[in-house]
């Protein structure tokens, strides 16, 4: 005579319903980007630029891997490294605009932030600059004196690059950030790069 299945099938129901281990939790969410922090880096990442914002003050690393710390005094910013040192230079507000000068007052770059371009020269008058122009919706094309372009900012929706006339990259940031012009700065390579790190940052917080 055979036995009835009924409790055999119960023994079966029972057993799945016993967990088979401990249950998996999902993975950790990625910790957001620091909004306040912009790293931009070159073509095959053999350097980068950071700029940091803590509140007034601005703290740039540079390729060498040496930081610099811009903090407030009065109406101007005072650069310094952080490894110590006497203070590098200066950025003093103006009408439209900055000026980087030595920390004796000398000028070094003057900077103008117009409707449509942002202009950098190394006279007071502003003459034969190199423009930035930011009248465009995808770009800011950077041009010479002579209006001839030599580089290009392209924005799309996950990064900004910073490409040649020749269509070459030269830089490429992702950083969580409105788009700026700033980044075309460092397509003029006759400016020191130190100096150029700081009129990108410069530019970046008064963002433009």
């Amino acid at each position: 005579m055979r036995r009835p299945l009924l409790p055999f099938l119960g023994l079966v129901v029972a057993l799945a319903a016993i967990p088979s281990g401990p249950a998996t939790s999902a993975p950790p969410a990625a910790p957001a980007a620091d909004p306040n922090t912009v790293v931009v880096r070159s073509a095959g990442g053999s350097k980068s630029f950071t700029v940091v914002e803590k509140g007034n003050t601005l703290e740039i690393l540079l390729p060498s891997g040496e930081r610099l710390v811009g903090e407030p005094k009065g109406e101007k910013r005072k650069y310094r490294r952080a490894s110590g040192g006497a203070e590098l230079c200066e950025v003093k507000p103006g009408e439209n605009g900055f000026k980087l000068r030595t920390s004796d007052g000398k000028l070094l770059w003057k900077v103008k932030l117009d409707a449509d371009k942002i202009k950098v020269s190394d006279n007071e008058e502003n003459q034969n600059p190199w423009s930035l122009k930011t009248k465009y919706e995808d770009k800011v094309k950077v041009v010479d004196a002579s209006d001839k372009e030599i580089a290009e900012v392209r924005f799309y929706p996950d990064k900004t690059k910073v490409k040649s006339v020749a269509g070459i990259e030269l830089f490429e940031c992702s950083s969580p950030r409105r788009r700026t012009a700033s980044f075309g700065v460092l397509a003029l390579d006759r400016i020191p790069e130190e100096h150029r790190a700081i009129l990108m940052a410069e530019i970046l917080a008064r963002r433009r």
